[in-house]
């Protein structure tokens, strides 16, 4: 959303800060405060006063405020909730298998990554994480399948992170046996880069970090465009390892919002056609209807 519409979105929450029972504006004005804002416990508050709980994308924006809190138990307690209300959202899935895989639950991450993975129509991000959890499950021939879909997927959208991840994962197996699969890897990369600064921002910056680091252990750093020499890192010392899952960057949770339907960062899923996020009242009636804190 851009910075008219969030303005315009927040005159409206002061117009009507003491109406309550608008699911529709509490869910517009409680996706800013959460994802613009930063400010859970508006978020929350805003939540609380739509007064009408029966809808998954209210639950799903009430877990993300709790996972932004830590609070997973009661994050993962309000998306099963969600998710019963909407069996057919592949996003609630995808956000179940998301905070399972946070606490290494990678069975149960594993059953919602699968099903969201079905229902999403290849989305990257979801094979990415698919991937991750089936490395933590030793299943290595289905965990590089998963990497090679999450790819494919990638290079139309241009998404970097199952790209590097799968660079990664690749070269933490055997960086000589895979080094020409890396260095093709890293070219995808170097033409998504390229692409998504002509009209975009660049990527995260841990993601070009993350790249950084591997063109320089494979050597190529002087040979990718996105390497500036103001900015190149020293090489990896002795005893320096890329991370072993092979994970850049935790796709965040994807929310529900009125505003958008294109995604609002390099790793963000896009939005759907309604908005979401609850204070400490609405905390209360987390724990209630759920039976977690």
């Amino acid at each position: 959303m851009n910075s008219k519409g969030v303005d315009k979105v927040m005159q409206l929450q002061h117009v009507s800060a003491n109406t309550s029972g608008d699911l529709a504006l509490s869910l517009a004005v409680g996706s800013v405060l959460q994802e613009v804002k930063v400010d859970i416990d508006g978020a929350l508050y805003r939540y609380k006063m739509a007064n009408i709980f029966e809808s998954p994308s209210l639950w799903n924006n009430i877990a993300l405020c709790f996972s932004a809190r830590k609070k997973y138990v009661a994050a993962v307690s309000c998306l099963k909730r969600a998710l019963y209300l909407n069996p057919f959202d592949w996003r609630m899935n995808y956000n179940l298998g998301l905070l399972n895989l946070q606490l290494r639950q990678f069975a149960s991450a594993f059953h919602y990554l699968k099903t969201a993975a079905t229902m999403s129509n290849g989305s990257s991000n979801v094979f990415t994480l698919l991937a991750i959890c089936l490395e933590n499950l030793d299943d290595e021939m289905n965990a590089r399948q998963a990497h090679i879909s999450a790819t494919k997927s990638s290079l139309t959208n241009h998404t970097p992170v199952p790209i590097v991840n799968y660079a990664i994962y690749l070269f933490n197996k055997d960086s000589v046996e895979f080094r020409d699969v890396i260095i093709e890897l890293l070219m995808e990369f170097e033409q998504s880069w390229i692409k998504r600064k002509q009209t975009a921002p660049e990527f995260d910056i841990e993601v070009m970090r993350a790249a950084t680091r591997l063109a320089d252990a494979m050597n190529l750093a002087a040979h990718m465009a996105w390497i500036k020499v103001e900015q190149h890192p020293p090489p990896p010392t002795v005893g320096t390892s890329l991370p072993q899952t092979g994970l850049v960057s935790m796709p965040p949770l994807p929310s529900t919002s009125t505003t958008s339907t294109a995604p609002s960062s390099n790793n963000a899923i896009a939005t759907s056609s309604e908005t979401t996020s609850t204070g400490k009242e609405q905390e209360r009636l987390a724990a209630e209807s759920t039976g977690d804190n």
